[in-house]
């Protein structure tokens, strides 16, 4: 019987085997899939704003429960400084 030792090492060799394996597969299919691309773009006449607006991510507002909900009832904050402004202006009136 092997030991769990001679297992994992055995286990994360094949692991990097094909990790190896697949960084090749993706070298080999880059170049093709460029081609693919180019040949669309030239198809359909994209733009790079066409390209733009599909590449980037939209976000999703948050709704979970550490969302913050403004309401019109909610106060503004009063930074130190401006609470410091104010006490100075109703002294001196």
């Amino acid at each position: 019987m092997s030991t769990p030792h001679k297992r994992l090492a055995a286990a994360i060799k094949a692991a990097d085997e094909e990790t190896k394996v697949m960084d090749l597969f993706k070298e080999l299919s880059r170049e093709e899939d460029l081609e693919t691309v180019m040949l669309l773009i030239k198809f359909h006449d994209f733009g790079p704003t066409d390209l733009f607006n599909v590449k980037k991510t939209k976000r999703k507002p948050k709704t979970g429960g550490n969302a913050v909900k403004k309401t019109p009832t909610t106060p503004r904050k009063i930074t130190a400084a401006k609470k410091v402004k104010n006490q100075t202006k109703s002294k001196s009136s």
